[in-house]
């Protein structure tokens, strides 16, 4: 983005079904999910992807040209595996912080045995590049209204 004044997406609602296909996960998980994280839900059963983005990767401003990547399906395990040619009980463990080695990036637990991790995190990983600064969390959970909760119940903290 340089120096130019950049536009951020304050909202951008979404059905359910996008929601769906954006997690790659079952109608289920997506429901508990979204009830578990207090995402903002919107008139005609909808969702608000940048709150819910907000929520799970504490990304505060992302720029209206990047909504459409942002939008993409996330990665599961599996898909991460593949594309560092390891298994995906390694990417598991690693994830877990059992092997440090890896340094992942941060990934988000759906559900049990549900992580998913964020396409242009893992981009910038397999480059070894740092993510855009944009993409950086700026926040831990959010509660009711968007606030800051402390001590989080561990199923709402995210993954490091």
């Amino acid at each position: 983005m340089g120096h130019r004044a950049s536009i951020y997406a304050s909202t951008h609602p979404v059905t359910r079904s996008d929601l769906k296909r954006h997690l790659v996960a079952s109608t289920r998980v997506v429901t508990a999910y979204i009830e578990a994280i207090q995402c903002r839900e919107l008139p005609g059963d909808r969702v608000d992807l940048v709150d819910l983005w907000r929520r799970m990767w504490g990304i505060d401003h992302v720029p209206i040209d990047m909504v459409a990547v942002m939008q993409r399906p996330l990665f599961t395990v599996d898909q991460v595996a593949e594309m560092v040619n390891v298994t995906s009980h390694t990417i598991r463990r690693a994830g877990n912080g059992f092997d440090r080695k890896w340094n992942l990036p941060e990934h988000v637990d759906l559900g049990e045995r549900v992580r998913r991790y964020l396409p242009l995190h893992i981009h910038s990983w397999i480059n070894r590049s740092a993510p855009e600064p944009w993409l950086v969390r700026r926040r831990g959970p959010l509660g009711p209204m968007g606030l800051t909760l402390k001590n989080a119940k561990p199923e709402l903290q995210r993954g490091a």
